[in-house]
């Protein structure tokens, strides 16, 4: 948790792309807004409590931005981030 707080700030939104792992770390984490991109780990309503919004899909957060779990393929317009890569 501590990695996470150095760079997460009171008043930052902060993005989990799945997989949260154990639950008892996200109320340390200290930003302003958490939001889950639910994973193929993560059980749907289990984190509701934990996070301000929970997605069980991709999320466009501009109109060229795409976040997801899993890689996104076929979309060569926008920049995608996933848990594993940035692809373009």
């Amino acid at each position: 948790m501590t990695i996470i707080n150095k760079v997460v700030a009171k008043g930052d939104t902060f993005v989990c792309l799945g997989d949260v792992g154990n639950p008892k770390y996200v109320p340390m984490i200290k930003a302003k807004k958490k939001i889950l991109l639910l994973g193929n780990h993560d059980a749907r309503g289990a984190y509701k409590d934990l996070f301000d919004e929970v997605y069980a899909g991709p999320l466009f957060i501009a109109d060229k931005i795409l976040l997801s779990h899993e890689p996104v393929y076929g979309l060569s317009w926008c920049l995608i981030f996933t848990d594993m890569t940035i692809t373009m």
